[in-house]
């Protein structure tokens, strides 16, 4: 080849080349190709270049990779390695840093080698250009990689207005593309990250300038696919529709149901904002779902109930688990080509467990979550056999009744599936009769590939004797539904009709959808004379002088208050969801009033605002509303006719605790404000102290001449609430208690202790947050004004001895981020513990007290143990 001087020629050549092994994750062959260039025989240059023989594409809305049509299952985070391990690098060695090639290469082998462990196939490189040696190793480990340009979010901060701005993207592009186009594990091209979510389709001419810059890829690399992360499909443009955070939990919680949304068309919680449903026509990869940033500690109420609030860290990331377990599980299911939960390197360890359980390639996922059954009854039953191994398999499927002692298969079939395939199988089977009211069953689901066994589980089954009513014989009923009156027969209920004329107490039953003609006036007259009504389930609840509303929210989980109950003997948090049939336990929850006597026995949904067993106290009674479909699913859930029953046994000789109270009649200020909340207060003085159980008032309204009187009506077993206590009036309070007392400052969280009086309050009641922020995406600030102060009772330390930082020894963490100040202070920058010997003259008990304080890290904040 004649190259002129100072001028350059382009050279194309090309061999066929037989029978190649291709490069691929289960088999990540490479080549070398060696380019040398001769002067008169002299060898002058060679350069060197790997790659691999691959093709990949797509059609039909899926994922192909030599010919195979495979699922993407992903994982993706910000950039990894030698960044963050330098975030002290005032205090690491020049040795340590002259040596950072070493450590980043064996951040990226750890990172790939987990990968491989958690069954991820695929790794987005996300929001920038990453370095050399992660698409290296890539290519040598079998990792697919999907490549992301630098352009990330900041759609309202960059120039998208400018010509210049694109051209200067252009470029960026064409650096990359022609820097990597060699590495076969890169398979698509990502050509930015959320420029329209995040602000950039404010400008109408963004979209088309992005939808150009897939043709602009094409023409350099016509061999990958493009899309566009977490920003739909530009103009079309796109090979592949990619979506962010288009259905998550802070909207829908009715899970396992609502992770299939795709199945129907669904106005999407992101970008675009639009109905939308997934025909298919292109692949849908979700590039990032159910990040749920920890901004309130109501998300994981959802799950777990009112305990969240005692431990908020640990229920959040369990909570964050189990959501993506029922999402994960749906996305291969319904055969999404990609998917990537956000993320696996900012989680704990709970959140790779579900990941590794739920990526394995090929797996059997039961559907029905119910798990309680009558006796003697055919149970259908769904499971979704998923094979995303790169070969077509025969599996064989077995599923095992044991009860008691016995064991029989109840389905046994081989079947063959494809690469990327997966196949609903439903079986039936029939309960056996049981001995007790309750008891357990398995059901033993085997899958096997040839002889080697993939998988082995039980699911536990509940299997249950019909129960009848131990107290309740007879109810008044208010309404006509047949459902309703022949569940409370069943019960073994005798029905009396009520009419206009109701008895001054009794239990009052109002039939399930027969709210609409009753009379609210003798209703509540009924109720505040001492009687109960239980409104069972309805599709609306008109206007009444309760305030109680229905919503459109349905549950599927449900959370009782307290299991130390009568009213829910014998059950557990499970017997609270996923009923039978459909999952769910009511439709069209309660709102609970803000102002009224109320409490929610069984509640739902973020921060549990929802109700589906609402009581509320109407003088000596009360008026129960219940959306839990116990009518609707008497004859198929046996915990429906359980609540039932036990709901009539209930409130057949329900009495709310009352006690005679009063307000201090110097206290006008607190007896002003009860009044405005529409309580119906009873002023008392000193002399009427005798008719009153419990006593409310303020510390300022207590004069000299009270504390006797008051002392001596707690002696006799009064109750007295004492509010706005402070330094000046504490000695009042001190006297009448006969202890010593102290105010300390006081800290959020608060949470109702576990006593008796307490059990029926939530404690997302004392979860109070201001509008701002720890950080963007962090959680909201605790209002320090609910706990400002906090009164103790006053205990003198003897020999007080103040402990010798010097002595005290890191046990465990990083010996550079743990340590002693000049301020004689301990620091601690990272989780670690220390040690230290405390010597003590004789036996006995002694108050260890540590003063400490910290700042919140990735929005949680310090926890001393």
């Amino acid at each position: 080849v004649l190259v002129k001087a100072r001028q350059e020629t382009k050279i194309t050549v090309s061999s066929i080349w037989k029978n190649p092994k291709l490069w691929a994750p289960w088999s990540p062959h490479l080549y070398n190709l060696s380019t040398v260039i001769f002067v008169s025989g002299k060898k002058v240059d060679e350069k060197i270049t790997r790659f691999g023989f691959r093709e990949f594409w797509v059609e039909d809305g899926s994922y192909y990779l030599n010919g195979i049509k495979i699922t993407l299952r992903m994982a993706s985070t910000h950039p990894l390695g030698y960044t963050r391990e330098v975030a002290f690098s005032s205090k690491l060695s020049q040795e340590y840093l002259a040596d950072i090639s070493r450590h980043a290469e064996k951040t990226v082998l750890e990172t790939y080698s987990l990968l491989k462990n958690l069954s991820v196939n695929a790794m987005r490189l996300h929001a920038q250009p990453w370095r050399k040696i992660w698409y290296d190793l890539a290519d040598e480990k079998g990792v697919l990689i999907v490549h992301e340009s630098a352009v990330w979010c900041l759609g309202r901060s960059y120039r998208v207005g400018d010509p210049q701005f694109w051209e200067n993207f252009k470029e960026h592009l064409k650096g990359q593309i022609l820097l990597h186009r060699n590495h076969p594990s890169i398979i698509i091209w990502s050509i930015e990250n959320e420029l329209l979510l995040t602000g950039g389709r404010f400008n109408p001419e963004t979209e088309k300038r992005l939808a150009e810059l897939a043709q602009f890829v094409k023409s350099l690399d016509p061999t990958r696919p493009v899309m566009y992360e977490g920003d739909f499909d530009p103009c079309g443009a796109a090979d592949i529709i990619n979506l962010h955070y288009p259905h998550e939990l802070q909207k829908h919680d009715d899970y396992p149901n609502t992770a299939y949304w795709p199945l129907r068309e669904t106005l999407l919680d992101s970008y675009p904002h639009i109905p939308w449903q997934w025909n298919k026509s292109k692949p849908l990869h979700i590039g990032e779902f159910l990040w749920i940033p920890m901004t309130t500690h109501d998300i994981s109420a959802v799950f777990f109930g009112d305990i969240v609030y005692r431990n908020p860290a640990h229920y959040y990331s369990e909570a964050k688990a189990l959501v993506w377990r029922y999402q994960i599980i749906a996305y291969r299911v319904l055969r999404v080509s990609g998917f990537c939960p956000w993320n696996i390197f900012e989680g704990g360890p709970s959140l790779r467990k579900v990941v590794k359980e739920t990526y394995k390639p090929v797996a059997v996922f039961p559907l029905n979550y119910d798990n309680s059954f009558y006796e003697n009854k055919v149970v259908e039953r769904t499971l979704a056999l998923v094979n995303d191994h790169y070969r077509k398999l025969s599996l064989k499927l077995k599923c095992i009744l044991h009860y008691r002692n016995a064991s029989k298969v109840v389905y046994e079939k081989t079947l063959k599936i494809d690469p990327s395939e997966a196949e609903l199988i439903e079986f039936n089977f029939t309960t056996p009769a049981v001995v007790n009211a309750r008891e357990e069953a398995y059901l033993e689901i085997e899958l096997y590939n040839g002889s080697s066994l993939l998988q082995d589980f039980n699911t536990t089954i509940y299997i249950y004797k019909e129960i009848y009513c131990e107290k309740c014989r007879e109810v008044l009923l208010l309404g006509s539904d047949t459902g309703t009156e022949e569940a409370l027969r069943e019960l073994g209920v005798n029905i009396i009709k009520a009419d206009e004329n109701l008895p001054e107490k009794g239990l009052i039953v109002v039939a399930r959808n027969s709210l609409k003609n009753v009379n609210w006036s003798s209703l509540l007259a009924f109720a505040e004379s001492g009687g109960t009504v239980i409104i069972l389930e309805q599709e609306s609840i008109p206007e009444n002088p309760l305030r109680v509303k229905l919503s459109e929210h349905s549950s599927t989980i449900t959370i009782p208050i307290t299991l130390n109950c009568s009213l829910f003997r014998g059950l557990n948090l499970s017997d609270f969801r996923f009923w039978r049939g459909d999952h769910y336990v009511s439709y069209r929850d309660l709102v609970p009033p803000v102002i009224a006597p109320s409490f929610s026995l069984v509640s739902s949904g973020i921060g549990l605002k929802y109700s589906q067993l609402l009581e509320v106290r109407c003088g000596k009674g009360a008026v129960v509303f219940c959306q839990m479909l116990l009518v609707s699913k008497f004859r198929e859930e046996p915990r429906a006719r359980i609540l039932l029953a036990r709901l009539l046994d209930y409130y057949t000789d329900y009495r709310p605790a009352v006690k005679k109270a009063g307000v201090l009649k110097e206290a006008t200020g607190l007896l002003d404000f009860l009044k405005t909340m529409g309580a119906r207060v009873r002023p008392i003085s000193l002399d009427d102290l005798n008719e009153v159980e419990l006593i409310l008032t303020t510390a300022e309204a207590i004069s000299d001449r009270a504390v006797q009187s008051l002392r001596e009506f707690c002696m006799n077993g009064g109750i007295l609430y004492v509010y706005g206590v402070s330094e000046e009036n504490l000695s009042l309070l001190e006297e009448i208690a006969g202890i010593n007392l102290t105010i300390v400052k006081g800290y959020p969280p608060v949470v109702f202790s576990e006593e008796d009086f307490a059990k029926l309050l939530n404690n997302n009641l004392l979860y109070w947050i201001k509008k701002e922020r720890l950080k963007r995406h962090g959680p909201y600030m605790l209002d320090e004004s609910i706990a400002s102060k906090a009164i103790l009772e006053e205990t003198k330390a003897i020999n007080l001895t103040e402990v010798d930082l010097n002595s005290v020894k890191v046990v465990k963490g990083d010996k550079r981020l743990i340590g002693v100040s000049e301020k004689k202070l301990l620091y601690m920058y990272g989780n670690g513990a220390v040690s230290a010997k405390i010597t003590v003259a004789e036996p006995g008990y002694y108050i260890i007290t540590v003063d400490a304080h910290g700042t919140p890290v990735h929005e949680i904040y310090p926890v001393m143990e």
